[in-house]
């Protein structure tokens, strides 16, 4: 998502057989992305676009499913 709209998607699994870095601002080759991050989010629940436009300009840091807030 990128200010609320969605912008792309890709599959994510981790476990004993994924235990390598995340990658935020490189693609899998290691090339640089364009971007700039006012903050991150991590959670381990699905969030639909609803979810995330009504909550994008809101500080979250403690709700269920969210695992990490990083504000820049």
């Amino acid at each position: 998502y990128i200010n609320g709209v969605v912008s792309g998607s890709t599959t994510i699994q981790f476990g004993a057989l994924n235990n390598g870095p995340l990658r935020i601002g490189r693609d899998i080759l290691g090339r640089l992305a364009n971007i700039k991050l006012d903050e991150l989010r991590i959670w381990n629940v699905a969030r639909n676009q609803a979810e995330i436009q009504s909550n994008m300009n809101r500080q979250l840091d403690n709700e269920t499913g969210l695992v990490a807030a990083y504000h820049f």
